[in-house]
């Protein structure tokens, strides 16, 4: 149930209207590394982004916008010990900061827009900057509230009701 809640929000969020860069989906993605089979937690984000962007459509960085998206399950992973707001937060960051890199090391890589010296690397980065605000943001406070209410409404609720953490 959880793997297709997931599935479905992370599609519907990436399909409807949003702020540009402001959407749930990395936070889902850590969401999965932290909560479902270390399998399923990348084949899920990387199969959503897969049918979404059949539907939005294709680019040329879409292999590094998936690899991004491994990646970040991958951070997720380190919150299976300890979910708390520090811990959240911190992978948050840390995950916002590993798309950002590998999507815009792509860009570079694929020599579109910038020439691949490292001149040209750097202005890629620079340039990307302020795509990196919304994204930020978005990703700590989703993740905040999506990890963190889980922890609360369900997973606490659990341990309650049997006195063993899940």
């Amino acid at each position: 149930m959880l793997p297709a809640a997931i599935l479905i929000i992370g599609i519907l969020s990436r399909l409807v209207w949003h702020l540009p860069n402001f959407s749930p989906v990395y936070a889902l993605v850590l969401f999965s590394g932290a909560y479902l089979d270390k399998r399923l937690s990348i084949i899920l984000p990387v199969g959503l982004m897969m049918i979404t962007d059949l539907i939005i459509g294709v680019y040329p960085g879409i292999a590094f916008t998936w690899l991004g998206m491994a990646l970040i399950a991958l951070v997720g992973w380190r919150l299976r010990e300890k979910r708390n707001f520090k811990n959240v937060a911190g992978m948050s960051l840390l995950a916002s900061v590993v798309f950002f890199v590998v999507s815009n090391l792509g860009v570079w890589i694929l020599g579109r827009l910038y020439p691949l010296t490292l001149q040209g690397l750097m202005d890629c980065y620079v340039m990307a900057i302020p795509f990196f605000k919304n994204t930020l943001i978005s990703t700590v406070v989703y993740s905040l509230l999506l990890i963190l209410g889980y922890e609360k409404v369900v997973v606490r609720r659990a341990v309650g009701a049997n006195g063993v953490r899940q």
